[in-house]
């Protein structure tokens, strides 16, 4: 994608400048709480929002509602009517991700292109771990989010484990 493209592209050229600037990206749950915490959940940018009247930093990589809605919906609706059925969970559960996150990255490359300075400012940093609610980093989109990182030049390490406070 073009606006993918174009953020990539700041990135090599700062490097190019002899800066070591390479992004080193972890993933974990919000309550992480190192100082390279990023928090890119929808419901800490809209408290944000209604509190401070001024985006949240982590708004422009937060998924929308028009998105996460259906998903939870969806995520509660298999494990309500096929709590006896654990295969057929994991199968739909599945089928969702793929949706949810090929809407997320869609998502995400609007966002680039809008938000660009967002996106030259997370890649200048050093180290950024990606909060999010979800339990299971393996359907979340902060992975997404650090494997599409990834695609523009930065390393992504992996989820964080263990208990996190500093």
């Amino acid at each position: 994608d073009v606006a993918f493209r174009h953020v990539a592209a700041f990135q090599r050229a700062h490097d190019a400048a002899g800066r070591a600037m390479t992004l080193r990206v972890y993933t974990a749950r919000v309550s992480y709480r190192g100082e390279d915490r990023f928090d890119v959940t929808r419901v800490t940018a809209d408290k944000h929002r209604k509190a401070h009247g001024a985006a949240h930093p982590g708004e422009p990589f937060a998924p929308s509602w028009a998105i996460l809605n259906p998903a939870i919906e969806h995520r509660d609706a298999v494990r309500r009517f096929l709590v006896d059925n654990q295969a057929a969970v994991v199968t739909l559960d599945g089928a969702m991700w793929r949706l949810y996150e090929r809407a997320y990255l869609a998502e995400m490359r609007e966002s680039c292109r809008r938000h660009r300075a967002a996106w030259e400012a997370l890649l200048r940093r050093e180290v950024v771990t990606l909060c999010c609610f979800c339990t299971d980093a393996t359907q979340c989109h902060r992975t997404a989010l650090g494997h599409a990182l990834a695609k523009l030049g930065a390393q992504y390490h992996g989820e964080r484990t263990g208990t996190w406070t500093s």
